[in-house]
């Protein structure tokens, strides 16, 4: 069952980056995408985000992302990922206008499996959708239109994963979006480090995020409260 929830203003999370067009038009689209997922049923219900976007929106990490993380509750069959792009097609343009960003047109270019086709022998099997976004009116929307759009948004969507503690995202607008609760989203970027040991990989996004994580619990705490706590031992 979901948690309490934590308020979040995604149109500030956008306004934080008026001054640079580029990632204005990206976080617009981001915001679109997560608005569209929280006003769609059943997607509301089914998908829980996690990753880098949370963290920047519910926990103030300064790292700039705008690839989502997502798990999902629903089945990983092979149709799975046309019907997510009908969806999310379906409900972006209204949640657009909604917002503001009405000049801003986005669409669903691509759902495909990761590491080849549908995984149906996979344990964990794994979505990517790349979602285009352009200005109305612009060369760049007729690529978009054409499946070829200059400007992309990743989503990354996990299947059979465990969910734990789900917390509710109260997001601008007043929808709800489910996401992981912060105890299950650290212990996911530990795992996500561990398992690059065994591939031989880095990911210092995940590195990033903990020791942000770590010193913004530090700069909370007072070293007093540790000692009160701590029991003194006779002499």
């Amino acid at each position: 069952m979901p948690d309490s929830q934590i308020k979040v203003d995604v149109v500030a999370w956008v306004e934080q980056v008026r001054a640079d067009s580029t990632a204005y038009r990206q976080r617009q689209g981001v915001a679109i995408i997560l608005n569209a997922i929280a006003a769609k049923s059943p997607l509301n219900h089914k998908m829980f985000l996690k990753g880098g976007i949370l963290m920047g929106l519910a926990y103030d990490s300064p790292r700039q992302t705008v690839d989502i993380d997502l798990t999902t509750s629903l089945k990983a069959e092979s149709n799975v990922g046309e019907w997510i792009r009908e969806q999310l097609n379906e409900e972006m343009p209204s949640v657009a206008d909604r917002l503001g960003y009405d000049e801003l047109v986005t669409a669903v270019q691509s759902a495909k499996w990761q590491r080849g086709g549908f995984p149906d022998a996979a344990e964990f099997p794994a979505l990517r959708l790349k979602v285009g976004y352009a200005l109305r009116g612009t060369n760049q929307e007729k690529a978009l239109k054409r499946g070829r759009a200059a400007e992309v948004i990743g989503i990354d969507i996990s299947f059979n994963e465990r969910l734990g503690h789900i917390q509710i995202l109260a997001i601008t607008g007043g929808q709800e979006l489910f996401a992981y609760g912060l105890a299950d989203l650290i212990a996911e970027k530990y795992r996500a480090v561990l398992q690059q040991v065994t591939r031989n990989r880095n990911r210092q996004q995940d590195i990033f995020d903990l020791g942000q994580r770590n010193q913004r619990e530090a700069s909370h705490t007072n070293p007093g409260d540790f000692h009160r706590k701590m029991p003194v031992a006779e002499s």
